[in-house]
């Protein structure tokens, strides 16, 4: 049977694999006869087992062998070794949808022997070919046995010899140019048949073409170098298909590309070799990423950078290819450097735990916090980390077992009356109707530094009290209104006042800052900055427990009345959860929040626990927690819920649904779904932010939890529409002023209290919520110009917002006014009266130091209007430097270097202006005029192009004289004994200089101890100024220093009241200081402990001091 013939004649040459060998064998058995030669030979050539070449051999061979019988003469095979004619065999005999179809018999053909004389064939032209297939030596073969009979002599023999030569001759040319042609179309079909392969990425098939070509055709012909450079691609290209061990395409590359970087076939395969040097790259650097282990990425890392080397050879990858290729190779270097991240990352952690570890064995849970932290810093996503959850845990742990009962509670005392020596008269302004729906209602204001409790249903002041600036905690109702929790930050006390009266019934001293007190019920809970968690009674202000917490307290506790529990954050990293029964600490939970990031308590609602975080300078998360029926064993409920801005205020709860303001005013009502399947906690509705930067933002509710309103720069109403998922803005007013305290909504009224653009007037308004329409409102706060005796009896006091006050004995009694007597700025916002200026028959003006436009005219002997708001018709420029009265009119410099004498009745300017050169396009700055002893009209006054000038005031404005000046002078002036004098700035210390007001010769420049921060201002002799060192100086018109004392902080306010031979100062945070006008000597201090704004005026042995937050203080003179 041929085919096993074939069979074995492939097992005997070695040609094939033995299990390839056994599955032919099992097919044959399985085929039987049917099977043939051709049949098999095609499809180990399909199979790319053999070449072609190789299975034409064989067959030839194998049916050459079939028809061998005894024969004289042996023929010479001209062909043998050939596949032209045997491939045309093969394909005409095998059936391509069967290979092991029904067999062909081939019926033998006679031939003819020719007489021919025997030709010996040299072995080698018949030698192996295809890879080791050869045909088979002629010695070998069976030789004949029938003899040739004896050869008869004849005339003819010589010539048949002859003849037969010749043919012979003939045939051998013919059949060496045959061979030459087969031969040539052989070695194109057989690199032809191996090159399809390779492009087909048949590598397998292909090395072995490309070898078998090499054997069969050489080393040197012109398709050798390419054979040998693909035996080598190949080799590569099967080495970078096994991704399990990606090193062995780079050992392959590093030990076979040098022997074929000279071959000429590299030009054809050198992009194809850039792009494969790629491929193993990516291969490396995938299975870099994915490895577990560090060694192992180091490892992979390193044979990167080894086969990076090769990438790098131009012989390997040229210019033009790496350009190519310029994306992948750059996402090599981002794998490789993302893979190098986490070696480094797995080696910090490393460090990481074993550094924490070494904490907590010192109980340094903070230690431990922060080592973990620096670590997220750089790699955040080993926040889950299982280690780094151990350890945190068992930190947790640590800092509940750290959390203590202490004895350290406040010291409580009952409350104190009122010091006479300290009573004080506030002004207010009051307009508007009533309210009905807020009788009874008490409303409370944090305003400056006090508190102001207001009746709800006139909006009338009920009582003022100071509280300090230091915090702004606001005050806190308790008992259903009965009482009030004030927090004196200047004390750090606690006191409840009565809600009506404002008397203190306790005062708790706390000794140390705290957060806004939180009451639920009768309970009373306060956290201090240094970590007492305080339990008090709100009826008495005695302590029940005070635990103290291993860490620093921010803000106020978050408490859920009904279970008894306290959910307090430190300042940083853990929440307490703390039995409000008596102080244990029932749990320690981890957040990792920072310091500074919690600035409202927790909000506990429908077994949820919202914490939110202020981890960015515009952005929070709201942490959603969750806990037992117990309130108990903390737990993460869902992911965060991202807000854009900080969170200040505390939400609102209504219902289930959590309502949540931040400072860039962004909205976010969230609701609470238990019976939902995935996440409870849901974002129902959103206003999005409409500020660019933080602001102090406050909100309101309706019980109905349709609307809400928004404080900040102005006051808006919004719709809190579910249904669609929005916040809808209704209406909004007062833009641009400054809102405080949180408003208050109660069926048909709003409230809210706001400070009036560009004065520190607080005004509060009682509206219609729905409309915004003012129903009522009071105005507080605003600062006090000026206190004079009224001709009727009594004092007159001037705000500094254009209002005019009366103050009789019924208001020094009952600490308040009942409103104005005139008020000429009650429309004006951007006002500012502060400094008054004496004209004659009593008469004082203002001027605008907000917008510049207006005088304000106080004249006590009219029946009507004493006070007057005059617009003034000024050129172009802005008042600079101030006014005086002179030559019947009021005279001011302007910014456009010109000065203008006013009309103080008309607002018109009279005369000409004074006009010195000046480049039109230029600011000039002026120091305050002032007006020479025995010449009022004759004014003095220096501006910013260093020039001083004496001009005649008198319905016209001329200059009698001016002078250069070495340096611009800084603003203020006084004149003392005919001598201007001013300050100037110096390189390390400021200058103190005089000119004579006559010649305006510089008469000295005196080199002060430090920097200017109040005056001068003439008093008696002297020139008073106070330095930055603390030191009120006094100089004489020389030049030469009279005294220096040390004074409290803060300026001066006002100029000094002068009581025979000594002066009275009242300074601005609140202190009054009797001097010896001669010596300097201190004779008497006092502190009021409350801002001001101006001078006193003297009452007998009493003293009327105004106030910055619009109160009359009534004190006594200081040493007496």
């Amino acid at each position: 049977m041929l085919a096993k013939d074939l069979i074995d004649r492939l097992e005997r040459l070695g040609l094939l694999d033995q299990e390839i060998i056994e599955a032919l064998r099992q097919q044959l058995d399985q085929g039987g006869s049917r099977v043939t030669p051709e049949a098999v030979a095609k499809l180990l050539v399909d199979n790319g087992q053999l070449t072609t070449f190789q299975a034409s051999k064989l067959i030839g061979e194998l049916r050459s062998s079939q028809y061998d019988e005894p024969v004289e003469v042996e023929e010479v095979d001209l062909t043998a070794g050939l596949d032209v004619a045997t491939d045309v065999e093969m394909v005409s005999a095998v059936d391509d949808d069967d290979v092991f179809g029904e067999a062909v018999a081939v019926e033998a053909v006679p031939m003819e022997a020719v007489p021919v004389e025997a030709m010996p064939v040299e072995s080698g032209s018949m030698g192996t070919m295809g890879g080791g297939v050869g045909s088979t030596p002629m010695a070998n073969r069976p030789q004949p046995t029938r003899r040739k009979p004896p050869p008869q002599k004849s005339v003819w023999d010589s010539f048949k010899v002859y003849g037969y030569l010749g043919i012979i001759a003939l045939l051998l040319v013919v059949g060496g140019a045959l061979y030459f042609i087969l031969s040539r179309e052989s070695v194109e079909a057989v690199i032809g048949d191996a090159n399809a392969a390779y492009e087909q990425q048949n590598y397998e098939a292909a090395q072995g073409k490309y070898v078998g070509f090499l054997e069969s055709f050489g080393e040197e012909t012109e398709y050798s170098s390419l054979a040998r450079t693909r035996i080598v691609m190949t080799q590569l290209y099967k080495a970078a298909t096994f991704k399990q061990e990606p090193e062995q395409g780079v050992t392959k590359a590093r030990e076979l590309l040098p022997t074929i970087a000279d071959e000429k076939g590299m030009n054809e395969e050198r992009n194809n070799l850039a792009q494969l040097l790629v491929e193993i790259a990516q291969n490396i650097a995938t299975a870099a990423g994915k490895a577990g282990e560090t060694s192992r990425k180091e490892e992979l890392l390193a044979t990167l950078d080894q086969h990076s080397k090769l990438m790098e050879n131009p012989q390997y990858m040229s210019s033009t290819s790496r350009v190519a290729l310029e994306g992948q190779i750059k996402s090599i270097e981002e794998a490789r450097a993302k893979v190098q991240r986490d070696i480094s990352r797995n080696r910090d952690l490393d460090i990481a735990e074993a550094e924490m570890i070494a904490s907590l064995k010192e109980q340094k849970t903070k230690d431990a916090y922060d080592t973990r932290k620096a670590l997220l810093r750089d790699y955040p996503e080993l926040y889950d980390h299982e280690r780094l959850s151990v350890l945190i845990a068992e930190a947790s742990d640590t800092q509940q077992k750290l959390v203590s009962k202490t004895k350290d509670v406040p010291e409580t005392s009952p409350g104190q009356t009122e010091s006479k020596a300290a009573r004080s008269i506030v002004l207010t302004s009051l307009a508007g109707r009533e309210a009905p729906d807020l009788r009874g209602q008490a409303l409370y204001l944090r305003a400056g530094g006090s508190v102001l409790a207001f009746d709800g249903y006139s909006g009338k002041l009920k009582w003022r009290k100071f509280v300090g600036s230091s915090d702004d905690l606001p005050p806190v109702g308790v008992e259903d209104g009965l009482g009030v929790l004030l927090s004196e930050s200047s004390t750090n006390d606690i006191i409840r006042c009565d809600a009506e009266t404002g008397d203190v019934i306790w005062r708790a001293r706390m000794r140390e800052p705290f957060s806004e007190p939180v009451v639920v019920k009768s309970d009373v809970f306060v956290a201090t900055d240094g970590g007492r968690l305080i339990s008090m009674d709100a009826d008495s202000g005695d302590a029940k427990w005070a635990t103290l917490i291993p860490q620093g307290l921010e803000t106020g506790p978050g408490v859920d009345g009904r279970l008894r529990r306290i959910y307090m954050p430190g300042n940083h990293s853990n929440l307490y959860v703390i039995n409000a029964q008596d102080g244990t600490c029932v749990e320690s939970f981890y957040t990792g929040h920072s310091e500074g990031t919690i600035a409202v308590p927790p909000v506990p609602l429908f077994g949820h626990l919202f914490v939110i975080e202020n981890a960015g300078t515009k952005y929070a998360f709201v942490h959603v927690l969750k806990v037992n029926e117990q309130g108990e064993q903390v737990e993460v409920a869902q992911d965060p819920i991202r807000l854009a801005g900080n969170v200040r205020v505390s939400p609102i709860i209504q219902g289930r649904r959590l309502i949540v303001l931040t400072d860039l005013g962004e909205v976010k009502v969230l609701d609470i779904e238990l019976a939902a399947e995935g996440d409870k906690v849901s974002v129902v509705a959103s206003l999005p932010p409409f500020y660019d930067e933080p602001t102090a933002t406050e909100m309101a509710v309706d019980p109905q939890g349709s609307a809400m309103w928004i404080t900040g720069t102005r006051v808006g109403r919004y719709k809190l529409q579910i249904s669609t998922g929005q916040v809808i803005r209704d209406w909004s007013l007062h833009e641009l002023d400054r809102f405080i305290g949180k408003p208050f909504i109660a069926d048909d009224t709003l409230v809210y209290a706001r400070v009036l653009r560009g004065t520190s007037a607080t005004r509060v308004t009682a509206a219609n919520p729905k409309t915004g329409e003012e129903i009522w409102r009071t105005d507080v706060g605003v600062p006090i110009s000026m206190i004079g005796t009224a001709p009727e009896g009594g004092f007159h006091s001037v705000t500094s917002q254009a209002a005019l006050f009366a103050l009789d004995r019924e208001s020094l009694a009952s600490g308040s006014t009942k409103g104005p007597l005139e008020n000429p700025g009650r429309r004006s916002v951007n006002i500012r009266f502060e400094k008054p200026v004496a004209m004659e028959d009593g008469r004082v003006a203002f001027l605008d130091e907000g917008g510049g436009e207006t005088v304000l005219v106080y004249a006590p002997q009219r029946e009507n209007e004493k006070l007057r708001q005059v617009t003034m018709s000024l050129p172009a420029g802005q008042p600079s430097g101030g006014m005086i009265y002179a030559g019947g009119g009021l005279f001011m410099p302007l910014t456009t270097g010109r000065a203008v004498l006013i009309n103080w009745q008309t607002g018109a300017v009279i005369g000409a202006p004074f006009q010195p050169a000046s480049d039109p396009a230029g600011t000039v700055k002026w120091t305050n005029p002032v007006a020479r002893s025995d010449d009022p009209n004759q004014i003095i006054v220096a501006d910013s192009r260093k020039k001083i000038y004496r001009l005649r005031v008198d319905g016209l404005i001329r200059e009698l004289s001016s002078k250069d000046i070495k340096t611009e002078f800084l603003g203020a002036a006084a004149s003392v004994n005919d001598t201007f004098i001013a300050g100037a700035s110096g390189p390390a210390a400021d200058y103190l200089v005089g000119h004579d007001m006559e010649s305006l010769e510089e008469g000295f420049r005196t080199l002060l101890g430090g920097r200017i921060v109040w005056g001068p201002v003439a008093t008696n002799d002297y020139a008073l100024i106070k330095t930055d060192d603390g030191n009120l100086r006094a100089f004489g018109p020389d030049g030469s220093e009279k005294f220096s004392i040390s004074i409290p902080d803060g300026n001066p306010v006002g100029v000094p009241v002068e009581m025979g031979e000594e002066w009275l100062l009242a300074g601005s945070t609140g202190w009054l200081l009797k001097l010896d006008a001669s010596s300097g000597n201190l004779t008497g201090q006092s502190d009021l402990g409350q801002p001001l704004s101006s001078s006193p005026i003297l009452v007998g042995k009493s003293l009327l001091v105004p106030g910055a937050e619009g109160v009359i203080y009534i004190t006594e003179v200081p040493g007496n």
